[in-house]
């Protein structure tokens, strides 16, 4: 699978940040500890804007379950394919409504799973069934990958890799599903990696998929904060956080105490937010990721 999808990535064509018109607003050097990331619209330029804004449709829905091995019947009826897409909203519906039915406030859906419901609808139907070598999770980052194309924000190698020689602490907290690695390790890494993504430390990256919780819940923040102390010896307010949302990432990130960056960079994920967070204001706004440099460097 992997192959498969470094093969599909490679077929994506490039693709560059709409301007947003925004000024960059950097009124002072400030030397963070630790740099914590946002993924979707910030380290990667997303078509639809959003790991969960994507353009789902149903040819997209066919080329990924041939590819990834399912047989689709001949005589399946007109209509099943609108059916299932729709079948796979009302899903993702169902299952924030259970979380939010335990106390969970801000849920998040474990994008395999809802697939698994959906497609063993359909093969009840006698719509589709399993081939010999189908393989859901290939299924799942297919139909991802056509449905939100990606690709790396300007820059976005170079400033990793110049804060990784530096010697900066890295780390991640992201709305994201298990296919985001494999995403961001073939754009930064030129590899296949599942779980963590070099140079970022596992102790401080957060994928949204794996607690059941996603952004703006605040707690995605504040559980790195044992691992900042005792690992960097850095206060929250000696930690920067950098993403494009008012409301995900920086009103998000500063209930935890962190000095943030509104990366305002791309008009397709820049979100403000102003119904949500009023008058509050990022501690810098940045349109190239490179301007973190001036930030930092003297």
């Amino acid at each position: 699978m992997k192959n498969y999808i470094g093969q599909l990535l490679d077929k994506q064509n490039p693709m560059l940040p709409h301007s947003t018109g925004v000024k960059e607003q950097i009124l002072s050097k400030y030397a963070p500890k630790v740099i914590i990331f946002d993924i979707y619209g910030t380290l990667l330029v997303s078509a639809s804007g959003d790991v969960d804004q994507s353009d789902i449709n149903v040819k997209n829905l066919q080329r990924a379950l041939i590819d990834s091995g399912f047989i689709i019947f001949d005589d399946i009826p007109q209509g099943a394919f609108e059916f299932i897409t729709a079948d796979f909203r009302y899903t993702i519906l169902e299952h924030h409504k259970k979380k939010k039915e335990k106390g969970v406030p801000f849920p998040e859906i474990n994008i395999s799973e809802v697939w698994n419901d959906v497609l063993e609808r359909a093969e009840n139907k006698l719509w589709i069934k399993k081939g010999n070598n189908a393989c859901i999770k290939q299924f799942v980052v297919t139909f991802e990958v056509l449905s939100n194309k990606v690709y790396p924000m300007p820059g976005m190698q170079e400033i990793i890799n110049d804060f990784k020689q530096k010697g900066i602490p890295l780390g991640i907290v992201s709305n994201a599903q298990f296919y985001t690695p494999l995403i961001m390790n073939h754009y930064l890494n030129n590899e296949s990696g599942e779980e963590t993504i070099p140079p970022f430390d596992p102790d401080l990256t957060v994928f949204s998929f794996k607690l059941g919780k996603g952004k703006p819940d605040s707690f995605l923040y504040k559980i790195l904060i044992p691992a900042l102390k005792k690992k960097y010896k850095a206060k929250p307010s000696e930690v920067l956080f950098v993403g494009n949302d008012m409301l995900n990432d920086i009103y998000a990130a500063k209930k935890a105490g962190f000095k943030t960056a509104l990366f305002a960079g791309d008009k397709r994920s820049l979100r403000w937010r102003k119904d949500k967070v009023g008058d509050l204001k990022p501690d810098i706004i940045i349109t190239d990721l490179q301007q973190l440099k001036k930030l930092i460097y003297k």
